[in-house]
């Protein structure tokens, strides 16, 4: 057994991150002209995946592909472990890893999608290395890597943070304490006062945002031994050192269209130079906090020019809110759409969720066709390239996914969706006739089964319900 580390003493909270979906990442590719595998039966790695819950979510999902988690934390990969065993997914695994020595068990070109998400950034400059050099080795000729990291310069804000809080925690006498200490530290410091200037206005802006998070999370991400935001200039330079290309970023954070020249320019020398100095210079103006980078082998060349016709046989899908002014609203963004037909089919694609539409198909107005492409870029719908592999409603014999069932045998709070989302699911009743669909029985059968403490016509609409929020498999 290896020394414990941070996140042995300390747990990070199990999570799944949307963003790293290599369906998403596909889609990104396809954007810029790039065919990568199919999801369907791909194979992906994730690097310091913790306890392995995101990939064991992508199993679930996507039986025949195979996916693989490694990370050093002894006891978030013994949580994880025992998660999957409860589960019975024969298509993951969960391992305890080193970065620095995984090249070393791990085949050239083995991964068809490589994600490291909150790795890069917090782990010491060989180690970024080796993150990057493994990344490289392992991906297929073909395949997409996901890279994220806190990004300057609004990580300068971040790390002047950190800065007083470690000054504020000196003399803490454990983890506990150190935990304590920061959450009254940002309290009170998140208060405005008259006389804040614009900084620090910026400071305490971003001491309450701190608040919003969970103090595990906070603990290992501004607390750790190692906090490096990086430029975004910086990480493609040790991409490229490794024969890695810069792609482009993830739709999440409004960056989708990092990869293209921006409107109105035209290629001057190097492209490819040019592309990633537009993207770093936009960081600047945007004071950016976080990256979530794409990357592609060298020998690949990405369209760096939008070509509509690659909608083409697209599905779209979207959740979103209207305002009470007609606007629309995805989390706490809010953005309007002039175009009223176009925002009517928004309507009906949110209405309907998480139901996908041949929209993209029919739309050939360049115009419109366009509108969608920014919808996209900026993570407020989604392209697929077919409807949806999950049931909207429940079968007559409906199941449960795997993981679903084992998560609340495990009493587990928070379950995975095979949309890779994550659902409360508080009540106990419905808990019960979740765990008794599972695919042995119909309707009928569970109806009748004398523990089950659920009104009877009531089953069949609670079981459609749970399909539509992406539990069941069939």
């Amino acid at each position: 057994m290896s020394a414990p580390t941070p996140y042995d003493t300390v747990p990070y909270p199990s999570a799944i991150f949307e963003q790293t979906h290599p369906a998403r990442l596909r889609m990104i590719a396809r954007m810029h002209g790039v065919t990568t595998p199919l999801v369907e039966t791909a194979r992906v790695l994730e690097i310091g995946g913790g306890d392995g819950l995101n990939m064991m979510a992508f199993a679930a999902a996507y039986p025949d592909a195979t996916f693989h988690s490694f990370d050093l934390a002894e006891t978030a990969v013994a949580r994880g472990q025992e998660l999957l065993a409860e589960s019975g997914l024969t298509n993951v695994e969960v391992v305890v890893g080193d970065i620095m020595t995984a090249q070393s068990y791990y085949a050239a070109g083995s991964f068809d999608y490589v994600i490291a998400h909150g790795v890069y950034a917090w782990v010491p400059e060989p180690v970024r290395a080796a993150t990057m050099a493994l990344i490289a080795n392992v991906l297929a000729p073909d395949g997409v890597a996901y890279l994220s990291y806190n990004a300057l310069p609004g990580g300068y804000i971040r790390m002047a943070m950190r800065d007083m809080l470690l000054h504020a925690l000196e003399g803490a006498t454990d983890d506990a304490d150190k935990i304590g200490k920061t959450d009254r530290y940002l309290r009170l410091f998140a208060k405005p006062q008259e006389s804040d200037d614009p900084v620090v206005k910026a400071m305490r802006a971003q001491a309450s945002s701190m608040l919003d998070r969970p103090d595990s999370v906070l603990f290992h991400d501004e607390l750790g031994d190692v906090f490096a935001p990086q430029r975004l200039t910086d990480v493609v330079h040790a991409a490229e050192h490794v024969g890695l290309r810069f792609l482009s970023d993830e739709p999440g954070q409004k960056r989708a269209f990092d990869g293209f020249l921006p409107d109105g320019i035209e290629p001057d020398g190097d492209v490819e130079v040019q592309i990633v100095r537009a993207a770093q210079a936009s960081d600047y103006a945007g004071v950016r906090f976080f990256r979530q980078t794409l990357f592609v082998h060298n020998h690949v060349t990405p369209a760096r020019q939008i070509d509509l016709k690659r909608l083409d046989g697209l599905w779209m899908s979207c959740s979103l809110a209207r305002t009470e002014t007609g606007g629309f609203m995805c989390g706490e963004a809010r953005f309007s759409i002039g175009d009223e037909e176009l925002a009517r089919m928004i309507d009906i694609v949110t209405d309907n969720f998480p139901d996908r539409f041949a929209f993209a198909e029919k739309v050939v107005d360049p115009v419109r066709r366009r509108a969608l492409l920014d919808l996209l870029a900026r993570g407020y719908i989604y392209f697929h390239e077919g409807p949806p592999s999950f049931p909207l409603k429940a079968s007559e014999r409906p199941e449960v996914s795997l993981l679903v069932r084992a998560q609340l045998r495990l009493r587990h709070e928070l379950v995975c969706t095979v949309t890779h989302r994550m659902v409360a699911l508080h009540q106990p009743e419905l808990r019960a006739l979740l765990l008794a669909a599972d695919g042995t029985r119909t309707i009928d059968e569970i109806a009748t089964m004398p523990d089950l403490n659920f009104p009877t016509d009531q089953i069949r609409p609670a079981l459609d319900a749970a399909a539509a929020r992406g539990l069941l498999i069939r």
